[in-house]
This record gives C-alpha cells, sequence and structure tokens, in this order.
C-alpha cells in the first residue's frame, strides 16, 4: 500500500511506503511508513491509528536502516 502526501514547503507530491506490522499489533493497528524527505533524507516512521483511525499516534521517527533503505528503493 502506499500513500500520498502533499509536500507543504514545495507542493510537490511524495510518496511513502506503509507496510502493517502483525508482528507487534497489540490492540490498535501499527504502521511503518518509509519514505524520503526534499532534501533526501530516508526516513522509517511507526505510528499507530486511534479512534477508528481518526486520529494517529507517533511511536517513533528515525533515519532508515539500510535494509529498509534497500526495501524502499527496491519498490520505488
Amino acid at each position: 500500500m502506499w500513500l500520498n502526501f502533499l509536500s507543504v514547503d514545495r507542493r510537490n507530491t511524495q510518496y511513502m511506503m506503509v507496510i502493517e506490522d502483525t508482528a507487534h499489533r497489540q490492540q490498535e493497528p501499527r504502521l511503518h511508513a518509509l519514505g524520503k524527505t526534499d532534501d533526501g533524507r530516508t526516513l522509517h516512521i511507526t505510528v499507530t491509528l486511534r479512534q477508528s483511525g481518526m486520529l494517529i499516534r507517533v511511536i517513533s521517527a528515525r533515519d532508515m536502516h539500510r535494509k529498509e533503505r534497500a526495501i524502499y528503493e527496491q519498490a520505488d
């Protein structure tokens, strides 16, 4: 699944790859989003969805590891 979002700074369209984490899912859906910023930084953001998907809680945001970058670049 891909999530299309609008970059506020440059008003251009970027893409993030979103993967559901079924291994760590407890009571709420957990998602991993892999994407690239306008300046080329590759990020891994982990979130949970609350209130039937109306609220997003960020668990972590960090630079991608080498294996994650390879997965993201291969899918792109």
